[in-house]
């Protein structure tokens, strides 16, 4: 089984499958600037040697994705 459907124009994944015990399908490849503009700033990032970000504002924003992500924020507020 190939990972990856190519076009003959592009040789450029369009669809990616995904399956399981029951059936098998297709999905578009993500391509939106979303992607690219995260590809970008990888680049950006080995390219100066620092990251734009600061560290303590990664923490923090870590911790609230570490937050938002336990049972107990689907009830309601969660202390930072």
């Amino acid at each position: 089984m190939r990972p990856w459907i190519f076009t003959r124009s592009s040789r450029r994944p369009t669809r990616r499958p995904i399956s399981n015990s029951v059936r098998r399908c297709f999905r578009p490849v993500e391509s939106g600037k979303i992607f690219l503009n995260t590809a970008s700033a990888a680049l950006d990032f080995f390219e100066k040697g620092r990251p734009d970000i600061d560290r303590k504002e990664t923490l923090v924003i870590r911790r609230v994705m570490d937050l938002a992500g336990q049972k107990r924020a689907l009830k309601g507020f969660v202390r930072l």
